[in-house]
């Protein structure tokens, strides 16, 4: 039994509703001991309300059950800044996230320019950024997603913000959710595996798949949410990636040879 690294949105839920087999896929999980952990790159809620919300769709999931792009982003902070002054460009649950790991969020003269996604973003905290990165401050994003679904159609998302800011000092951010590696080494940790016993489940070829490629784990390409068979054949694919329709070919396939239900790309 392989430990799962699974995405939420477009594989688990869209939006308020689950998806088609995403219970079944979870139950077949728990009955069968199995470790598991959702990876969401979205920094908008922390993983308390994450976890709250798929209880709420009826998944018997653990307390922490959830990895988020923020939360490995207060990781990446704590280890790595002595002095944990961050600007934050985000969600108050994410300022909440900081800040009860004893990271200061200033208004001016910081460490560090994270950005997550931030519904309420303005030029004012355009300009500020810019200053601090311009100062020294290094810059960091949550994740590079530029779009996502929205209500009313596909919206801006954390990745359109950071752009802003690359465009206005020229410097790239660190981008702490997939496909960056940052995710697979909480996993390890957690799960106490190495990199061979880990797959990761999503739906999304330019961050669940391409974290899978780029850190050589075994990746599964689920067809419910953004990604459709005619994308797939423009992408760089090798035989550590299997496509399967939907989470119960997963169950179907667990324990056997998970190539048997689509030929490898």
């Amino acid at each position: 039994m392989r430990s799962y690294l699974i995405d939420l949105d477009g594989t688990i839920y869209s939006g308020s509703r689950l998806i088609a087999y995403a219970k079944k896929f979870i139950d077949h999980l728990n009955s069968a001991g199995a470790r598991y952990a959702f990876a969401t790159n979205c920094s908008l809620r922390n993983p308390d309300k994450i976890v709250e919300k798929l209880r709420g769709l009826g998944l018997d999931v653990a307390s922490d059950c959830v990895i988020s792009s923020g939360q490995a982003a207060v990781d990446y902070i704590l280890e790595k800044h002595r002095n944990r002054r961050v600007f934050l460009i985000g969600s108050e649950d994410l300022r909440c996230l900081c800040v009860s790991h004893g990271i200061a969020v200033v208004k001016r003269d910081a460490d560090v320019v994270l950005v997550g996604f931030d519904p309420k973003f303005s030029y004012e905290k355009l300009k500020m950024a810019v200053r601090c990165i311009n100062s020294g401050a290094e810059y960091i994003v949550t994740n590079g997603d530029s779009t996502i679904p929205g209500g009313d159609g596909v919206i801006p998302h954390t990745g359109a913000i950071a752009a802003s800011i690359t465009a206005s000092t020229g410097k790239e951010p660190l981008c702490i959710g997939k496909p960056a590696g940052f995710f697979l080494d909480i996993a390890m940790r957690k799960f106490q595996c190495s990199r061979d016993d880990i797959a990761v489940i999503g739906d999304r070829i330019d961050t669940d798949i391409l974290f899978a490629l780029n850190n050589r784990v075994k990746g599964f390409l689920v067809l419910s949410g953004v990604t459709r068979e005619s994308d797939i054949a423009a992408q760089r694919m090798d035989e550590s990636i299997t496509v399967v329709e939907n989470l119960q070919q997963i169950i179907d396939l667990d324990g056997g040879e998970y190539n048997d239900v689509h030929q490898p790309l």
